[in-house]
């Protein structure tokens, strides 16, 4: 066991004041240097870790959506190709392409603060931090409609369009929303579960800089995988160890394909994430609470 209980105690516990601070900061300033272009015509939304409150002291950045309220991708993979085409033909013309967006979201940006603090990169713009503020990841974004079959939309998430020409989508507000009941029905222990496995990734790079483990992201919807039930107990060592037998048990028993994103509309093991890498993560990670 590399690790005890008031090790995990302590990383089950989110950022102190001031990192939070630096946090809302962050997407405080953003806001001010769009609002006047924009308008209520956006909205610009915390997500990833810091909205959903699974964010650890030190993780290098915070994600902000900037998302176009008056343009919209369709998911309409579940539409009869003929459904499909009377669909699209019924859609308006934007009259700016996503990319347009994009671009004019990164001149904003680094007309306010400079060349050297803003970089556009393949997913998002990237704004650098200041003695004040934290890294953002800025990522401009349409509304997205997932459609089903006779065209009703049922469910809404973003989406955007890489520069390398990949379509990548989110549904922030189910995550957040699942997250938050999840962490009520295990008395709290789902989100420092989450806070405490992501700690243990981060201790696995730092002993060894060379290893790879998974994604942040990958990590929490692993662990909302885990029912509540198994994560409630007395101790933190007991509900990682619960956790990642689950888990493990689970993957062994051929449910891999049933696990979700938190979102629960989309499945874990797409985007590139796959099986053999959450089964080494859950190795690597036992280790720290073995006994």
């Amino acid at each position: 066991m590399i690790t005890n209980e008031d090790q995990l105690t302590k990383w089950a516990q989110g950022p102190g004041a001031t990192e939070q601070k630096q946090c809302e900061d962050t997407i405080s300033m953003i806001a001010r240097i769009l609002r006047p272009r924009y308008g209520t015509t956006v909205s610009i939304l915390p997500q990833g870790s810091f909205h959903n409150r699974t964010n650890i002291a030190g993780e290098s950045d915070v994600d902000i959506a900037v998302r176009n309220d008056g343009a919209a991708f369709h998911d309409l993979h579940a539409m009869p190709e003929t459904a499909r085409s009377a669909f699209l033909a019924k859609l308006s013309d934007l009259p700016y392409t996503f990319q347009d967006f994009k671009t004019e979201v990164h001149q904003l940006l680094t007309a306010a603060l400079g060349s050297a603090r803003v970089e556009r990169r393949n997913k998002c713009i990237f704004v650098r931090e200041t003695a004040v503020r934290i890294d953002a990841d800025v990522v401009p974004c349409y509304c997205l409609n997932r459609v089903n079959a006779s065209g009703t939309v049922i469910a809404q998430g973003i989406q955007f369009l890489t520069d390398r020409g990949q379509l990548v989508n989110s549904f922030p507000d189910q995550h957040y929303q699942n997250g938050v009941t999840r962490n009520d029905e295990s008395r709290r222990m789902f989100k420092r579960t989450v806070r405490i496995l992501k700690h243990i990734a981060a201790d696995i790079t730092t002993r060894n800089p060379s290893a790879t483990v998974i994604a942040s992201f990958f990590i929490e919807c692993l662990t909302y995988n885990v029912p509540a039930s198994v994560l409630i107990h007395s101790t933190y060592t007991a509900a990682v160890r619960g956790a990642l037998y689950h888990l493990w048990n689970g993957i062994e028993q051929g449910q891999a394909s049933s696990f979700v994103e938190v979102n629960e509309l989309k499945w874990l093991f797409s985007d590139g994430r796959t099986v053999e890498q959450a089964k080494d993560f859950i190795l690597q990670a036992w280790s720290y609470v073995a006994d």
